[in-house]
């Protein structure tokens, strides 16, 4: 297997499951050193496990994206364990269903953090690190936020809100 990425940090949140864990894995085949994040410890290991027979260097952090002190402190601890960050794939999500008129407020702003704020929250904080080593941010987002329906608002918000934390970033970095 060529190893496309054997000299490359990549941080995955939504690791241990969905499209965020077959990115981890698909990148430790290709040899990309890893920092993977995700609510669930146990289940984070079991995918560190797979990804430990191809990648040199393997980190899970378990983290509640939605809560300020834990994404500062996986933030810190990212920076101390490895020297570079080349990719940042933004996979975590949370989608709460309910109809407009009954959907706890604190549902829209759990989405929000976890959707919007934590994606700006470590892209802004990674961005020094990327931007020197010409490196990738990609946002995994839904078609919700596109084209919204019924009990599904402030899910679909917040990926319409991702859509422009993208569009904007994008702009703003490609020369």
């Amino acid at each position: 297997m060529l190893n496309l990425f054997s000299s490359q940090t990549a941080v995955v949140t939504g690791a241990s499951s969905g499209i965020g864990r077959a990115l981890a894995l698909s990148l430790a085949k290709h040899g990309a050193r890893l920092a993977l994040l995700g609510r669930n410890t146990e289940v984070l290991a079991t995918v560190a496990a797979q990804a430990r027979a191809t990648s040199t260097q393997v980190v899970c952090y378990a983290a509640d994206l939605s809560l300020d002190p834990e994404m500062s402190h996986v933030i810190d601890r990212i920076q101390h364990d490895f020297e570079g960050v080349d990719i940042l794939i933004h996979s975590a999500g949370i989608l709460m269903q309910a109809p407009l008129e009954a959907a706890p407020i604190d549902d829209f702003d759990r989405q929000y953090r976890v959707n919007v704020r934590a994606p700006h929250v470590l892209t802004q904080a990674f961005l020094p690190q990327l931007k020197t080593h010409q490196g990738q941010v990609v946002f995994i987002n839904s078609s919700v936020g596109q084209n919204a329906r019924a009990t599904v608002g402030p899910y679909a918000a917040s990926k319409h809100a991702l859509k422009a934390l993208a569009d904007s970033l994008r702009d703003e970095v490609n020369a």
